[in-house]
């Protein structure tokens, strides 16, 4: 007996050894992608004029409220608790938990049984994309990373069946972090009919239920996709969803070498899984599948020639990027010889790329100098960055008294010094 549990320490000290790590490592990635958000934290775009009036107004009801059509569970939260912790200091609070949940995102990727080969490669990938910095360390963005939870249970392990309400809690916060869990649906059902047990069977079910809510969300607020609005063009999403991910063409002299690098990541995806068909299995096809759903619900937000991974909504080619990165560290897993040399230099050139997109700076705002203001004054148009620059801001009107009360009902800095 003693021997035995002996012969698990060395088990369990890896495991707090990885997850440390792993924590550790995405602080020091979002620090390196935010770095001003760390030491001036701000509230930004959604968050400042459309959630802080609505708290201001329904307090936590406000979870219960969509943005752009529809439910964002992990942003809403944050700012909830932030706030109520205390207003004063809103954005640092946000900002900590904001990094708390993603590094729960990365430990969720890491030590799930899913079926995801190098599953701790896989986590750091979501870090590492060539994105802009927009969806780290701002509590408005969390959905993004929520929605990774969603796709978790899809690939879940058969001896990992027993983690019932573990992989049900990654489920409903995921599906409630993004519409994407209306296309994870068919997916979902998919699993269902192909392993036909219960588990699968409940998740499908639950998977249903989300995706009513958010597509019901979106009918009723009038953000469904219209039909024609979608810009389907093959050269440009090529270029973006391929040939960015291996060079940002930032200037238009980098257009065509960007999209035949796109040409030549496609037909090596092809050939790869093509030949590794067998080795990959049905886990791999769902894992493509979550790709596909993803980049499609891309470009339905946005007209494909309205996005670019570093110029604009870089937040839209979080998912794809993430999704593509495993698809390639799947291929790393089961590959031999040149397949995995490729593989492997494919994820080295992306990850080079990202240091020349990944840093976003921003000017320094006194948030608690606003509030004040605020609670001194009858009404008050907070400055809300969007950009990062003073010269272009939004404004949110706040009254005083409703600034002096969301100080008041703080839980600490909650002094009454406003001038009367």
């Amino acid at each position: 007996m003693v021997e035995s549990r002996f012969s698990m320490l060395p088990e369990k000290s890896l495991f707090w050894l990885q997850l440390i790590l792993l924590v550790v490592l995405t602080f020091l990635a979002i620090l390196f992608r935010r770095p001003d958000q760390f030491f001036h934290p701000y509230v930004w775009a959604e968050d400042g004029v459309l959630i802080l009036p609505d708290f201001a107004a329904s307090g936590w009801r406000t979870i219960l409220h969509p943005i752009a059509g529809y439910f964002i569970l992990p942003a809403k939260l944050i700012f909830a608790i932030s706030a109520t912790i205390s207003f004063r200091w809103l954005p640092e609070i946000s900002y900590w938990i904001t990094v708390a949940f993603a590094a729960f995102v990365v430990t969720a990727i890491a030590f799930s049984p899913t079926q995801l080969r190098y599953s701790k490669a896989c986590a750091l990938a979501p870090l590492l994309i060539p994105i802009d910095s927009e969806v780290y360390g701002v509590s408005l963005f969390s959905g993004w990373w929520g929605t990774l939870l969603a796709v978790l249970p899809l690939l879940w392990r058969a001896d990992g069946l027993q983690k019932t309400t573990y992989r049900l809690t990654l489920l409903v916060v995921g599906g409630l972090s993004s519409p994407l869990i209306i296309g994870l649906s068919p997916l979902y059902a998919l699993r269902a009919v192909r392993e036909q047990t219960r588990s699968s069977v409940v998740d499908l079910g639950v998977c249903l239920l989300l995706a009513a809510i958010q597509a019901s969300s979106l009918l009723f607020t009038q953000q469904m996709p219209v039909a024609g609005s979608f810009e389907l063009a093959p050269i440009l999403l090529i270029e973006k969803f391929f040939g960015d991910f291996l060079l940002v063409a930032s200037t238009p002299a980098q257009l065509p070498e960007a999209f035949f690098l796109g040409v030549a990541l496609l037909a090596f995806l092809f050939y790869g899984c093509w030949k590794q068909r067998n080795s990959l299995g049905i886990p791999f096809l769902l894992l493509l599948g979550c790709f596909s759903v993803s980049l499609l619900l891309s470009i339905a937000r946005q007209p494909l020639s309205a996005i670019h991974p570093s110029l604009g909504g870089p937040r839209y080619f979080f998912l794809p990027y993430t999704f593509l990165a495993w698809i390639i560290i799947q291929l790393v897993s089961v590959s031999e010889g040149i397949t995995r040399v490729i593989a492997l230099s494919l994820l080295a050139i992306a990850t080079k790329n990202t240091f020349h997109v990944a840093q976003r700076r921003h000017d320094s705002i006194d948030w608690r100098a606003q509030v004040t203001e605020c609670g001194n004054s009858l009404s008050y148009s907070l400055p809300i960055h969007v950009a990062g620059s003073k010269e272009f801001l939004w404004h949110v009107d706040m009254t005083g008294a409703d600034c002096r009360r969301l100080v008041r009902h703080s839980w600490f800095d909650n002094d009454d010094e406003f001038v009367r």
